[in-house]
C-alpha cells in the first residue's frame, strides 16, 4: 500500500507512561502538557507520545517523532522513522517512546508526529520554571 495516503489524528498526548496490547489497545498513564523543573537544562527519563489515526484500511505509513525546541536549533531531534499499518477498520493507535530527552531552555515545545516531513498531529509541551514557596 502507498504511504501517500493521507492519515487524520483523532488526538496526541504525551504521557509519563503507555502501553500498547496486542490487540491494539492503548493505555496511557499520567497524561501531561508541562514539565516543572528546577534549572535548564533539564531532562525527563523516558515519556511516551500517543496518538489515535483515522485511514484507508491496511495502509502502510512511516511515521517519525520530531521535538521541535522553543530556539533554533537545526538538531530537533527525529526518531526513526516507524513502520505501522492501518487495521482492517481504518485506525491505529500510535506508541513512541522518547528516552533521555534534555530540554535546553524554558519555553514551549512540539512533539510533532510526521510522515513524509508533513506534520500530521502535534503536542505542545511547556517546561517552565518550578516556583518554591
Amino acid at each position: 500500500m502507498s504511504s501517500k495516503l493521507i492519515l487524520k489524528a483523532k488526538w496526541a498526548h504525551a504521557s509519563e507512561y503507555a502501553s500498547l496490547s496486542s490487540d491494539g489497545k492503548l493505555s496511557l498513564d499520567g497524561i501531561f502538557e508541562e514539565v516543572l523543573a528546577p534549572e535548564v537544562p533539564a531532562a525527563l527519563p523516558r515519556f511516551f507520545v500517543s496518538a489515535a489515526f483515522d485511514g484507508t484500511p491496511k495502509s502502510s505509513h512511516k511515521l517519525s517523532l520530531r521535538i521541535v525546541p522553543p530556539y533554533e536549533d537545526k538538531n530537533s531531534l527525529i526518531e526513526a522513522p516507524k513502520e505501522v499499518v492501518l487495521g482492517e477498520n481504518g485506525k491505529l493507535n500510535l506508541l513512541l517512546g522518547v528516552g533521555g530527552y534534555v530540554f535546553k531552555k524554558f519555553g514551549n515545545y512540539k512533539l510533532e508526529i510526521i510522515e513524509n516531513n508533513l506534520i500530521l498531529t502535534s503536542v505542545q509541551l511547556s517546561i517552565k520554571k518550578q516556583q518554591f514557596n
